[in-house]
């Protein structure tokens, strides 16, 4: 037998049996061609009894009231709504979700318990599990590697360096005086002059290359006060010691004319008693600075215990 299929009619709602490729046969109820084409151009009006078709034959009358087709039972109404395409076949689908469905569901027994697997299946699934464990719990090999810090430049220390030695401070002058006849102190005015008793009159003696106050002015840069330094000058020279003038670079004719002219003179005082250097032990008790106007030839060693004074 072919088969058919349910068909629609645009035209009236009337739905009827075509056999599958027979086109677009009329509808047996109004006869009208069922072409959905000029269905959509000509649809029927709602409520409305389709208009006849030239060449169709015209409906039956309806029956009269009492008649036997009127006592016959009504026809039951026909759906308007468009039959849908019944829907494409999923078996292959359903196939495939019910075969992993049972798989998992027969795993799972299995670690439950309830299900002991063949050898065959059990071997895969627990090579499986071993990987799966493996994978998470076992570190990776670059992971065992330690890491390698890159090599520590060895920190240079700069040499030892020894302390700077004490700088030796320069000789002292010990001029020979045997020669020399020493002069007697007279007076001393202040801390560096000196009056001495000369061959024909009194000499009055600065003393070289030092600077001190004045009696009564208050102490200046680091200078002990004039009357303490005159004092500790006559403590070295008492009235009527003796001490030698030594005239270095300065011992010249010309100077010597111009001292006994003058009737003053500027020299370096060596105590005879003791041989001390007087000009040098003021700077060096802390009652002189150095003046280097005249001092060249001792300078350096002024100096150097000018800062060991301070």
């Amino acid at each position: 037998m072919a088969a058919k299929s349910l068909r629609t009619c645009p035209w009236c709602g009337h739905m009827y049996e075509v056999p599958i490729g027979a086109g677009h046969p009329p509808c047996p109820k109004c006869r009208r061609e069922n072409n959905p084409q000029e269905a959509k151009t000509e649809a029927p009006s709602v409520g409305r009894p389709p208009a006849a078709v030239p060449g169709t034959p015209k409906a039956p009358p309806t029956p009269a009231a009492g008649s036997a087709r009127a006592a016959a039972p009504a026809r039951p109404a026909v759906s308007q709504r468009p039959v849908s395409t019944p829907p494409t076949s999923h078996f292959f689908r359903n196939l495939v979700g019910v075969i992993v469905g049972l798989v998992l569901a027969g795993v799972g027994l299995h670690y439950a318990g309830l299900l002991n697997l063949p050898r065959q299946v059990q071997e895969p699934l627990e090579n499986l599990k071993r990987k799966v464990e493996t994978a998470v719990t076992k570190p990776k090999e670059e992971d065992k590697k330690p890491v390698e810090k890159p090599p520590e430049e060895p920190i240079r220390k700069p040499p030892d360096q020894k302390p700077p030695e004490p700088k030796a401070p320069p000789k002292e002058p010990f001029p020979d005086f045997s020669k020399e006849k020493p002069f007697e102190v007279l007076k001393v005015e202040d801390g560096a002059t000196i009056v001495v008793k000369g061959a024909t009159k009194n000499i009055t003696v600065h003393l070289l290359g030092v600077k001190v106050g004045q009696p009564g002015d208050a102490p200046i840069h680091g200078v002990r006060n004039g009357s303490e330094t005159k004092d500790y000058v006559k403590g070295l020279l008492p009235k009527g010691s003796k001490i030698f003038l030594f005239y270095g670079m300065l011992d010249t004719p010309a100077w010597r004319m111009e001292r006994d002219a003058l009737g003053s003179d500027q020299a370096w005082v060596f105590i005879e008693k003791s041989g001390l250097f007087l000009n040098l032990e003021l700077v060096k008790q802390g009652y002189a600075r150095v003046e280097a106007r005249g001092a060249k030839e001792f300078e350096e060693l002024l100096r150097y215990w000018e800062e060991k004074a301070k």
